[in-house]
């Protein structure tokens, strides 16, 4: 499926630079286009999910228009049986804004605070991916290899830039514990 997106609003904010002394208003128009494509599987493609969305803010203020900004975000979900023993996912998410409440979304949890930025208007790129394959090797037995990426780019000063990359596998077995109960023990 295909959906299209398209959203007008209009906010006021009563201190858009967030100081604690002198407070700037303003009133700012956003309009959000954007497009979502969702894949449903069939009978041959059982178990396939695909999720690619995509959203822009544009932020147009009445009073201060050097503050007039694009923001983007994206997000994608693979998950795929491509074999009946070989499993393929993939999550990734990209988020551009100046917009500070704009900046909480994550795949993970995040490993630390960003207290400058977050009380400030600042151009902030965040992308997280993440992905795995995971092999079954025999009945029970399973060898998951993954992968991850963290970049998160803030344009101020006072705060490190921050770059992750994770690489791994995952050997796991799978417990019968009771009627039509599993245990899958796995071990990162």
């Amino acid at each position: 499926t295909l959906t299209p997106l398209l959203s007008l609003g209009e906010r006021y904010d009563d201190n858009i630079f967030e100081t604690p002394t002198d407070k700037q208003h303003d009133f700012i128009t956003v309009l959000s286009p954007g497009i979502r494509v969702q894949y449903l599987p069939t009978a041959p493609t059982l178990g396939t999910l695909f999720d690619f969305d995509y959203r822009a803010n544009i932020e147009f203020f009445a009073d201060h228009s050097s503050e007039n900004n694009v923001g983007h975000r994206l997000s994608l979900t693979l998950n795929s049986p491509l074999a009946p023993s070989l499993q393929v996912s993939f999550r990734d998410l990209l988020v551009i804004t100046e917009d500070p409440f704009a900046r909480d979304e994550r795949l993970s949890n995040p490993t630390g605070l960003r207290p400058a930025s977050q009380q400030q208007r600042a151009r902030t790129t965040h992308n997280e991916a993440e992905g795995r394959v995971d092999v079954r090797l025999g009945g029970r037995t399973s060898l998951g290899v993954l992968f991850g990426n963290l970049t998160d780019n803030v344009d101020v000063p006072e705060e490190l830039d921050e770059f992750r990359y994770t690489v791994g596998t995952e050997l796991g077995y799978a417990f019968n514990v009771a009627r039509n109960s599993r245990i899958f023990a796995a071990y990162q």
